[in-house]
């Protein structure tokens, strides 16, 4: 079953069930993906996105909901905060599970070890390309500079 199946499916379910909060993500990144593929569109048919697109449309709307989630938790609203802190845990259900941090360290060598990056920016981007958004840049980022030092 695709992502995108699964995720209508889980829609329709969310619909009958009543759970509004399961329900409003879903229909946020149905509308999400939506609006890609007609922004995509050639002509006047839109174009089908893969899972890996709908991926990574979703960690960007998880990131989104991250960094909400720090603003909210500084300006001392905890609610909002609670309630993008749900959201990314509904989103994040549907995307990859990400690598731990010494599974990360150990692409990082990897990509060290075969290829000799000149520059940390270099690096970062192998190994982005090695883990296929299955680990977090922030955590890349601070892994391959902590090796360049």
């Amino acid at each position: 079953m695709s992502l995108r199946d699964q995720i209508n499916s889980d829609l329709k379910i969310a619909l009958k069930s009543g759970d509004q909060l399961r329900l409003g993500v879903l229909r946020m990144l149905s509308a999400v993906f939506k609006n890609k593929e007609i922004e995509n569109r050639s002509g006047d048919k839109a174009l089908e996105l893969s899972d890996t697109d709908l991926q990574k449309l979703m960690r960007a709307e998880a990131k989104k909901r991250k960094e909400a989630q720090q603003v909210y938790e500084q300006a001392g609203r905890t609610e909002l905060a609670e309630k993008e802190k749900a959201e990314l845990a509904v989103i994040d259900f549907y995307l990859p599970k990400q690598l731990s941090e010494t599974e990360v360290r150990s692409a990082v060598e990897k990509v060290f070890s075969e290829s000799q990056p000149k520059s940390a920016g270099e690096a970062i981007k192998s190994v982005m390309i090695a883990l296929q958004g299955r680990a977090d840049g922030a955590l890349i980022n601070r892994l391959v500079q902590e090796r360049f030092k």
